[in-house]
Parts: structure tokens; sequence; C-alpha cells
């Protein structure tokens, strides 16, 4: 819901794909970005009182925690960057990206369409294609145009994890949007987020 962003000029920079900004990180949490843009974007690491120091297994935090000096850092999946002010802005999740572009950057500008309820980048395969839940609009245009998508798929409904019902479940929107393409960067998907596990001797 974008109107609980709050300003205007927050929701414009939204539309225009410049991100979610969330504000200020609270006191007592420490937030670096582990920048793989130009621009400082990359995936947001937390530590703090707040942060698990580690899971059940402890073949689990080879992929997600790391050590250095006492500090335990937690990588949240999560893309983002620190704008002008100091304040953290959400780019959607690192492993969607498309290119360059993480999905905040290329969905919320679908997202500017009126007909289209939900969007997802889906990155798979040779080409970025951009799923939309309702009927595409200039918005979604532009992206094709531009570039920055090879291909708009208009779906009856884009699938949601069972778990929130909000996200949205990217495993099965690879197979509604091409079985065997998705099955070629899944496989490649997780032998990279398995490699730690397996240089760990774990995996």
């Amino acid at each position: 819901d974008l109107g609980a962003v709050g300003s205007e000029p927050a929701l414009e920079a939204i539309r225009r794909g410049e991100g979610l900004p969330v504000g200020r990180v609270v006191e007592g949490l420490r937030v670096r970005i582990m920048a793989g843009r130009a621009d400082g974007a990359g995936e947001i690491q937390v530590a703090g009182p707040w942060v698990v120091g580690g899971y059940l297994d402890a073949a689990d935090d080879v992929a997600v925690k790391i050590r250095e000096g006492g500090i335990v850092w937690h990588r949240t999946g999560d893309a983002g960057r620190l704008d002008e002010r100091g304040e953290l802005v959400l780019l959607g999740r690192v492993d969607r990206r498309a290119g360059d572009r993480f999905p905040f950057e290329l969905e919320a500008r679908a997202l500017a369409d009126a007909g289209v309820k939900r969007a997802a980048v889906w990155p798979g395969g040779s080409g970025v294609w951009l799923a939309v839940e309702g009927r595409p609009g200039p918005g979604c245009a532009a992206l094709v145009a531009g570039g920055a998508v090879d291909r708009v798929v208009p779906v009856e409904r884009l699938p949601l994890d069972a778990r929130h019902r909000s996200k949205v479940d990217g495993p099965a929107l690879g197979r509604l949007l091409d079985p065997g393409r998705w099955r070629r960067w899944w496989s490649g998907a997780t032998r990279a987020r398995d490699a730690p596990r397996r240089a760990s001797g774990r995996g």
C-alpha cells in the first residue's frame, strides 16, 4: 500500500523507481550496505541486540551470519541504500536482482499504471520478465522501451508465499511463467546459495 508511506514527494520517488523509504535506523542497531553498485546500493546487513546470534542448526549460520571481531552481522537478503539524509531505502530482494536493477526499482514503475494491481520481476534465463497482475499501461511499456525489462507478462494472479500471503513466491512464479526456464535458473540460484555451506564442509 503506497498510501502508507505518507508524503507525496515520497510517493513520487517510489513511482520513479527510487525505492521504498523506511526512515532512519533505530538507536542501538548497526546497519551496513555491502555495496554492489556505484551508488552504494547492495545487500543490507544488520547487527545489534535484536539480531539472533545463531540458529539451532549451525549449518544454517554459514550463509547468513558473518562474525567479525565479536560482532555478528546478519545478511538480510534485502537490497537497499542510504540516501543523502542517512535514511534507509529498500530496493527489494537481492536474489531477484535483474541485471543492475533491484526489484522495487522496476516493479514500482509498473505499479504506477492504474490497471496494475501487483508486479514482480522474474530474472530467470537470459532475459528479464515482468509479471503483472492486471492490465499493463504506459509505465510497463516504458520499461520495455527503455530496455529495463525484456517482456511484460500479464497473469491472472501472482502466486504469493503461503506464510505471509503478501510476498511473491519466486519459485512458483518461475514455474508459472516458464517451467523449463525456471528449472535452469533455480538450479543456478540454489548452487550459489549453498556454496558457502559446501565450502565449510556442511553441505
